[in-house]
C-alpha cells in the first residue's frame, strides 16, 4: 500500500451514532455541568507549580514529554525558562478553561497568585517567575506569520494524521486518549475527538472536503519554510536568537511528535514529510538535549 493516503472527503456528517449508543443517550441524556474543581493529585505542601497535561503516570514518572502538543508546548516553555514544575496527567474535565494544559502555582503563592493560570496567561506568568525572556516581540510580522504557518498548516496535518488516518487513530489516538474503565464511554470519547478533529480541519479547508494529499502537501510547504527561516539565519534557534525561546519550543512541540511517535508504518507521510529537513531534525534533537533528556539527566543523578 502506498505511503501517501488516498483523498478522503467529508465523512464524519454522515457516519450515525450507533444505535445501542443512541438508545441509552435518548434513555438518560445528557446533562451539562459546571466546571469541575480544581484536581488536588499535587502535594499540598509542595512549592512547586503543576502543570496539567495530556500523559499518564508512567510518562511522568518516566519524565517523558506529553503526547499533545498544545501540552508539550508549555512543558518546553517552562523548562526554558529556567522554572521548576511538576507534570501532572490531567484531562479537559479538570481545566477551568475546559482545554489543558493549565498551571496550578506554587503553595507559597500568596491566594490571589495561587488561582490556576490558563494557557491564555501562562506566558506573562512565565515573564513573572521565569528568567528574562529571549523571545522575539509578538508583534513581529515575521514571527506572525511564521506562527500562523504552524496553527495552521502544520496543525491540519497533525490533525489528519493523528485522527483521520484510520491506523493511526486505533493504535495511537485511542491508546492516548480513551483509555477510561469503561468500554462504553471510550467508544464515545473515539468519536468525538474524531468529530471535534473534522470539525478543526474544515474550519481551515473550505467546503469540508478534505484531501489528504493536499494536507499533506501544505505541511511539506510549511516545513520548508521554516527549514529555509532557520538555515537564513544561521543559527542554532529561530529569529536568530542566542537561546531557544516559545516559538522554538512551539516548533518542537510539533517536530518531536512527528518525528518520535510510532505511526503505522503504511499511515506515516508526516513524519517521512519532515524527515526530509535535516535542519528541522537537528533543531528538534538540539531542543530535547537541552529539556526532557537533561531533566532525566538531572533526576538520575540526584
Amino acid at each position: 500500500m502506498s505511503e501517501t493516503p488516498t483523498a478522503s472527503t467529508s465523512i464524519f456528517p454522515t457516519i450515525p451514532i450507533p444505535q445501542p449508543i443512541r438508545r441509552f443517550f435518548d434513555a438518560f441524556p445528557l446533562l451539562t455541568l459546571p466546571p469541575t474543581p480544581l484536581p488536588a493529585r499535587s502535594p499540598a505542601a509542595s512549592n512547586v507549580p503543576s502543570l496539567y497535561v495530556f500523559s499518564t503516570p508512567e510518562n511522568v514518572a518516566a519524565g517523558k514529554p506529553s503526547f499533545n502538543p498544545a501540552c508539550l508546548k508549555w512543558q518546553t516553555y517552562l523548562m526554558l525558562s529556567g522554572i521548576e514544575f511538576q507534570s501532572i496527567p490531567s484531562s479537559n474535565h479538570a481545566s477551568p478553561s475546559g482545554s489543558l494544559p493549565f498551571l496550578r502555582p506554587g503553595a507559597a503563592e500568596s491566594n490571589e497568585q495561587s488561582k490556576p493560570v490558563t494557557s491564555a496567561h501562562l506566558v506573562q506568568w512565565v515573564k513573572d517567575h521565569g528568567k528574562p525572556s529571549q523571545d522575539v516581540d509578538p508583534s513581529n510580522p515575521e514571527l506572525v506569520a511564521f506562527t500562523t504557518l504552524l496553527d495552521t498548516r502544520i496543525r491540519d496535518a497533525w490533525l489528519y494524521a493523528l485522527y483521520l488516518e484510520p491506523r493511526n487513530f486505533n493504535t495511537l489516538a485511542i491508546k492516548q486518549y480513551c483509555q477510561t474503565a469503561i468500554p462504553l464511554v471510550n467508544k464515545l470519547l473515539a468519536w468525538e475527538y474524531r468529530n471535534s478533529a473534522f470539525k478543526e480541519l474544515c474550519k481551515t479547508r473550505p467546503g469540508a472536503v478534505l484531501s489528504s494529499i493536499d494536507i499533506y502537501a501544505d505541511a511539506d510547504s510549511a516545513f520548508s519554510s521554516l527549514a529555509t527561516l532557520l538555515a537564513d539565519q544561521g543559527g542554532d534557534w529561530f529569529f536568530g536568537a542566542a537561546e531557544p525561546g516559545l516559538f522554538d519550543a512551539t516548533v518542537y512541540s510539533y517536530t518531536h511528535l512527528i518525528l518520535t511517535l510510532p505511526w503505522d508504518r503504511r499511515a506515516a507521510t508526516l513524519q517521512h514529510t519532515l524527515r526530509k529537513y535535516d535542519i528541522l531534525v537537528a533543531h528538534e534533537r538540539r531542543l530535547h538535549a537541552l529539556t526532557f533528556a537533561r531533566d532525566r539527566r538531572k533526576k538520575s543523578s540526584s
